[in-house]
């Protein structure tokens, strides 16, 4: 048997991965800043807004539609 270390023969596949993220990662950090970027920021915030705002609308919806609703149910 030899002495070598075969480890690094056949690499695991969740370090080859995790080298892909990190190089592709590592580019999308080194891009400068452009006019692109403002408006993505505002498209990610106000998506952000609007289903956060949406949630809370549906919650309260619910519980006052289950108000109404309720004496029919008995």
């Amino acid at each position: 048997m030899s002495d070598q270390n075969c480890e690094d023969d056949y690499p695991a596949p969740h370090r080859s991965a995790l080298a892909g993220r990190e190089r592709r990662l590592s580019e999308i950090d080194g891009v400068p800043f452009s006019r692109f970027h403002a408006p993505t920021c505002l498209v990610a915030g106000v998506g952000l807004f609007t289903g956060t705002y949406d949630i809370f609308a549906v919650g309260i919806a619910v519980t006052m539609i289950g108000y109404v609703y309720s004496d029919q149910l008995e």
